[in-house]
């Protein structure tokens, strides 16, 4: 039985930190090109030695995510407005 690898795990295996990793996996334009390589062709390794299947979000999955939440949160700013406008 495989473990589930985690962004700790990544940045360990390349003597990166777990936010390198995480801004990697993001295309953040402040993690080089090399290193944004190796983040993702090791989580390509480790996809490919997992039973259980990818258990690493990918790029796709976390941009979705990160939309999800926005959403949500300009839904409830824009209630928390309409609340303040109904207050004295």
């Amino acid at each position: 039985m495989s473990h589930q690898v985690t962004i700790k795990d990544i940045a360990r295996e390349l003597g990166v930190s777990p936010s390198t990793v995480s801004r990697a996996l993001k295309d953040h334009p402040d993690i080089s090109a090399a290193t944004k390589l190796q983040v993702r062709e090791l989580v390509e390794n480790c996809r490919d030695e997992l039973v259980d299947g990818p258990h690493i979000q990918t790029e796709k999955e976390i941009l979705a995510e990160q939309n999800y939440f926005e959403s949500n949160q300009k839904v409830l700013f824009q209630f928390l407005d309409y609340l303040s406008a109904l207050l004295p």
